[in-house]
């Protein structure tokens, strides 16, 4: 675990404290050896503290590097492994639309820029599960692209190219099963108090900046969780802590929570269990979820 700048200022200083003789300073001159004793005070205002916290703030930065390059290893080690779930996520997001695929399994770019190559890269994420199919066991693996960094389902032809590449790329005796569906539709009821100081009983910022800052907040932490967690479980509370946090509002109640996706309604169930009402969390079926801001609703009190 990485130690904070305040433990690694309090390591030196007792380090420092505890110290008969500090070897380091034999290399210098008596002059400079008396300037030191004098910037041993452990004031806050002091130089010495002024040192302390600049190399313990260095410190901190290399310890912070070496837990980036070692989350860097972890996830090359893991999608490196030939058919494990990492590899099949990566090989996804490896697709080059419309290009040929060589026998090798890895696309020639020869003449290509690196412009020219992104844009032939359409999946922006991609989730790998198991599943089954009449008593089979298959991988299925949900995509999306990203369009002005709204995620967005593959066109037609866009999944073709890409469900025949998954089959070439795949290991033998693998069945997977490739889907990009529109966003699930998430449809949520809230009873919100708000400062009639900032806010109208429409939700409207007063002094006209936003119409709409509760469903602003909550289109952002759903893009926002889209882009990080894809395939993730939506959690009610973390919605709740969203709205909690827009200016204005003092208290938050949600009343009701739902989702659906393709032709389900908001009312039906599924024997998977990710349609219909929920009380805590929600796996969407397509990946990822969209606002119903139609359907939604929210009243506002004043208090």
């Amino acid at each position: 675990m990485t130690p904070t700048i305040n433990e690694i200022q309090i390591q030196i200083l007792n380090t420092a404290a505890g110290a008969d003789a500090l070897p380091a300073t034999a290399v210098l001159t008596e002059n400079e050896q008396s300037i030191l004793t004098n910037l041993t005070t452990t004031s806050k205002v002091s130089v010495f503290r002024l040192i302390v916290f600049v190399v313990a703030t260095i410190a901190w930065s290399l310890y912070k590097l070496w837990d980036i390059l070692s989350a860097d290893i972890d996830e090359r080690i893991a999608v490196s492994r030939p058919f494990s779930r990492g590899w099949y996520t990566q090989t996804a997001l490896n697709y080059q639309h419309g290009q040929e695929l060589p026998e090798s399994g890895i696309y020639d770019n020869t003449g290509l820029t690196i412009a020219e190559i992104a844009a032939k890269k359409i999946v922006a994420k991609a989730a790998v599960v198991e599943g089954t199919i009449n008593g089979h066991g298959i991988l299925r693996i949900k995509v999306a692209k990203s369009i002005g960094g709204i995620l967005e389902p593959l066109s037609s032809p866009e999944l073709i190219g890409f469900s025949e590449y998954m089959i070439l790329m795949g290991a033998a005796g693998i069945s997977t099963a490739t889907s990009s569906a529109q966003a699930d539709r998430l449809k949520v009821a809230y009873k919100l108090y708000y400062d009639p100081t900032i806010l109208n009983n429409l939700g409207k910022r007063l002094d006209g900046t936003d119409d709409t800052p509760v469903i602003s907040a909550l289109k952002t932490y759903l893009k926002d969780k889209n882009a990080r967690d894809f395939n993730g479980e939506l959690s009610l509370d973390q919605l709740n802590d969203v709205l909690e946090n827009v200016p204005g509002i003092t208290d938050v109640f949600l009343q009701s929570a739902s989702s659906a996706y393709l032709t389900y309604g908001y009312g039906d169930t599924n024997s998977q269990g990710n349609i219909g009402p929920f009380p805590e969390f929600r796996q969407p079926q397509s990946g990822y979820f969209k606002l119903d801001e139609l359907l939604s609703s929210f009243q506002y009190i004043a208090r």
